[in-house]
């Protein structure tokens, strides 16, 4: 009884260590939060799914490289991404097929197209291989803004899969209404978005200026062609400066004269000519 009793704290030992040393392990986990690690140093990544068959026999040849890499390269270094849980990432890098290799270096991503064998991989990375392959443009790049759009539009679409799958399967609505419903909210969605967007443009954008003629120009309102600007000539002085010399009135015509004085001027005059006379009387 005694002996069984040490037999199995022994067993319990020996799990609890090949435990810890299992989870010892030289591979990086990726996902969406340390994402930003990839920029920096050489990497080697590699995006599996736990349901996928090639991705199960091909992760101890995984670990070995990683160890490969701590021990003989270790400016290199290894990770995984799992596709189910990290779909952004894998939307960035768009990934198509299980296990998908890449390698990273300075923000350039190349897909391994190599044998997955130990020995392709060391050699892929011991005589930079890599360098004979050109890297992902910058509008695929897992890095560019485009990407990380796609990647943000797959997970989208990941919720909507399992929003449908709840109202159809778990509710049991019709499939039609479901999407009925879904069209609707798309449509409201968008209506509501390019409001706000309007709205915000017309409060951040400056007023138009507005030019109103002042109504006591003389000119106000005139669009005749003989309105022109009064015009004085300037004459040259002897000291050298510039004078606005008046422009000169034009003279009335004799006729026009003649026809402006009226009868009473006429009498004005002659009685100051008698006036003058009776005063020059009295002072003899």
């Amino acid at each position: 009884m005694a002996i069984s009793t040490e037999l199995l704290a022994l067993f319990i030992l020996l799990g609890s260590v090949s435990t810890v040393f299992a989870d010892d392990s030289n591979v990086v986990v990726i996902t969406d939060e340390n994402f930003g690690q990839l920029r920096e140093g050489e990497w080697m990544i590699e995006f599996y799914a736990p349901w996928c068959p090639a991705c199960r026999s091909f992760e101890v040849h995984w670990e070995e490289f990683a160890s490969l890499c701590k021990k003989k390269y270790p400016n290199v270094r290894v990770g995984k991404v799992d596709v189910t849980t990290e779909m952004i990432l894998s939307g960035r890098f768009l990934v198509q097929r299980l296990p998908t290799l890449f390698h990273g270096i300075n923000n350039d991503f190349r897909e391994l197209s190599i044998d997955r064998s130990l020995k392709n991989m060391e050699s892929y990375v011991r005589d930079k291989t890599w360098q004979k392959t050109e890297p992902m443009p910058w509008y695929s790049s897992p890095m560019g803004h485009v990407s990380g759009c796609l990647g943000y539009a797959m997970k989208a679409g990941s919720y909507l899969q399992k929003i449908y799958d709840y109202l159809t399967k778990e509710v049991g609505l019709s499939m039609w209404l479901v999407i009925a419903g879904g069209v609707v909210a798309v449509v409201v969605a968008g209506v509501s978005l390019g409001m706000g967007a309007l709205y915000i443009g017309l409060k951040l954008s400056p007023p138009m200026p507005v030019h109103i003629q002042s109504p006591q120009s003389e000119n106000f309102g005139s669009t005749g062609e003989n309105d022109e600007p009064d015009k004085k000539p300037r004459v040259q002085t002897d000291e050298g400066q510039a004078e606005t010399k008046p422009s000169p009135r034009p003279s009335a015509s004799p006729r026009a004269k003649k026809e402006t004085a009226s009868p009473s001027a006429t009498g004005g005059s002659a009685r100051q000519r008698k006036g003058g006379k009776k005063l020059k009387a009295s002072a003899d």
